[in-house]
């Protein structure tokens, strides 16, 4: 008898899906104790005989569910919407039955399920909770969480933004740019800038440098001429220039580079004696270029509209050694 009034259970309750649209769903709001015992008085009712079965599921289900103030159920799309069409079902590989819910009703559902989720006591707890622990990170004075702060926003928030924004605006710029043509032309341009330095030509410093280079390396070249003394220019060799970072400097990208140079370390007076190093003092000098890009572009002398330059804006010596 038990398995009879099984089997009846089941039949009548998939005639009676196949009217309704997303009863899976709905079971998902429901309560297990709730549905546990609205599928015991379902069974009891449908064995006797009672009620129909599709009649009485909809009464099973507006009782479970919120009412409006007229009384009738405020799930939209379930009951009171369309049925969809043949096309719309689709059947699992198991003996359930999916019935997909009406498109046009996807808005309130939407709304239905957001205020069902507002007044669940679990819901409404566990998003308490999430709260309380942001607000106690947030205002926490431990030194250990200050230092994870600190590092996070040192490590996401200013280095990888700052890099990411330069290189935006070199390509805003100028579009198309190769770095690593950039770097192999930067090589071209060392020997010609450590050169006009060492020999004070102050018009090739003027031509590739930013106007604060200018100012620096004048005032040093003009402090060499008042004490009469006089660099070696020669340079020997020139290594590959490899990128060392991004950074932006007055609203301007900024490209740190590295290299290095073999020179002559000796300097003569304005009589040709030397008076510090040798001629034979041949030492590798360890360099890193700031060069940064210009914000306009600039007419050639061909005519044509070029990228903006970019000028060297400082230069530091990291370091030396002796090769022979």
């Amino acid at each position: 008898a038990a398995v009879v009034a099984a089997a009846r259970t089941r039949h009548a309750l998939v005639r009676s899906l196949s009217s309704l649209s997303s009863l899976s769903s709905l079971s998902s709001l429901l309560s297990h104790s709730s549905l546990d015992a609205a599928r015991r008085s379902f069974s009891a009712r449908t064995a006797s005989g009672d009620a129909p079965p599709t009649s009485f599921l909809r009464e099973m289900i507006n009782s479970l569910l919120p009412e409006n103030r007229n009384g009738t159920s405020t799930l939209p799309g379930i009951i009171r919407g369309p049925s969809p069409r043949k096309s719309d079902v689709a059947t699992a590989d198991t003996a359930d039955l999916a019935v997909v819910a009406d498109s046009g009703a996807s808005s309130n559902d939407a709304e239905f399920f957001s205020n069902i989720l507002r007044t669940n006591p679990l819901f409404r707890k566990v998003n308490s909770n999430i709260q309380d622990m942001h607000e106690k990170w947030e205002t926490s004075d431990s030194p250990l969480v200050h230092r994870i702060q600190d590092a996070i926003d040192d490590s996401f928030l200013v280095q990888e933004t700052e890099a990411q924004l330069a290189s935006k605006l070199i390509q805003q710029r100028h579009p198309g740019f190769d770095m690593v043509a950039f770097l192999r032309g930067l090589k071209e341009d060392v020997p010609i800038v450590i050169r006009a330095y060492l020999s004070g030509d102050e018009g090739i410093i003027g031509e590739y440098c930013s106007p604060e280079m200018v100012e620096r390396l004048t005032g040093i070249i003009k402090h060499q001429k008042e004490q009469g003394l006089v660099p070696d220019p020669t340079l020997l060799d020139t290594s590959e220039v490899e990128l060392v970072d991004l950074k932006m400097l007055d609203d301007n990208p900024v490209v740190v580079a590295q290299f290095t140079c073999q020179q002559i370390n000796c300097t003569r007076d304005t009589h040709g004696n030397v008076v510090e190093g040798g001629e034979e003092d041949v030492q590798r000098i360890y360099y890193y270029w700031a060069l940064q890009m210009e914000e306009q572009p600039y007419v050639g002398e061909d005519d044509r509209v070029h990228p903006p330059r970019w000028r060297l804006r400082e230069m530091l010596i990291r370091g030396m050694h002796n090769l022979l």
